[in-house]
């Protein structure tokens, strides 16, 4: 960064990174009131860290400085592969900082999310069938997993054709590492992973997506999530013998979440759109 003689400081921040700049700040400001935090409350323990404001004010400047290489490369004149692979990891790990503030709704940090168990102490846990409770804490758990995942992959296919290989990892990284976060506490579900991730390299391999081709886009994001959380239910029906969820309580699950990228796809789309169709009329 560069600073010419007679020029703001701000003017010198390059193309997309302002928001890195006010990140670095906005975490410093939050370290600090982190540590008056902890020193009139104590420190949080379980969901009550989640919710501090000082942590997420951490957690927000986390997002402005490690969003900034996907928001330079998107504000760039030419969508190169040589600005690919900077926004890519950019795009991943905003992901992952989501995934892992929300992680309490992190289907691949533990599968007990969608079981619900009985049985007296000392006896091994059957399963059972859920209440209704959880079956919306499941359902909120899938919606909050999916956004995590897949909305990084929409927003760059909305700039890149992506070879099918960075959904595979952009699907598959992030669930490994909220596995290996738990200490692989359900280590079999590394393998559900990949071969989730698999599956959503197959239909972006079949569809071929590409930013000016809206209905592939759209086909393709809507299947990833249906496809690589199939899987999952059938590596837990696997595992544990049993799924408390009915067909239709797991297929609708699918379905939801196809539909929640259907919608935040079109949403997109339509803003690019409109963005496009703007005009700004000539000065008189």
């Amino acid at each position: 960064m560069e600073h010419a003689p007679g020029t703001r400081w701000t003017e010198a921040i390059p193309a997309g990174y302002g928001a890195a700049a006010a990140g670095v700040l906005r975490f410093l400001v939050s370290g600090a009131a982190d540590f008056a935090w902890h020193s009139v409350f104590g420190i949080e323990q379980g969901l009550k860290a989640l919710f501090s404001p000082s942590h997420l004010g951490l957690a927000t400047g986390g997002f402005l400085i490690l969003g900034a290489p996907f928001s330079a490369a998107w504000h760039s004149p030419e969508p190169s592969w040589q600005r690919l692979m900077p926004a890519v990891v950019s795009a991943m790990l905003s992901g992952m900082v989501a995934a892992f503030i929300l992680q309490e709704f992190a289907v691949f940090a533990r599968h007990g999310l969608i079981q619900t168990y009985s049985g007296a102490a000392g006896a091994q846990p059957a399963v059972t069938i859920p209440t209704s409770s959880s079956i919306v804490v499941s359902l909120a758990s899938f919606f909050v997993s999916t956004a995590t995942l897949f909305m990084p992959v929409l927003l760059l296919s909305l700039r890149w054709r992506l070879h099918a290989a960075v959904p595979v990892a952009m699907a598959l990284l992030p669930s490994v590492a909220l596995q290996t976060m738990v200490a692989l506490r359900d280590a079999w579900l590394v393998p559900v992973a990949l071969v989730g991730a698999v599956l959503v390299g197959v239909v972006w391999a079949m569809v071929r997506p590409t930013p000016d081709r809206q209905a592939r886009l759209m086909t393709a994001i809507g299947l990833s999530p249906v496809v690589f959380w199939a899987p999952y239910f059938a590596g837990v029906a696997l595992h544990d013998r049993a799924l408390s969820f009915s067909p239709e309580i797991w297929g609708g699950t699918l379905a939801w979440t196809g539909l929640e990228m259907l919608a935040l796809a079109a949403l997109t789309l339509n803003l690019r759109a409109t963005e496009r169709t703007i005009t700004v009329p000539p000065a008189h």
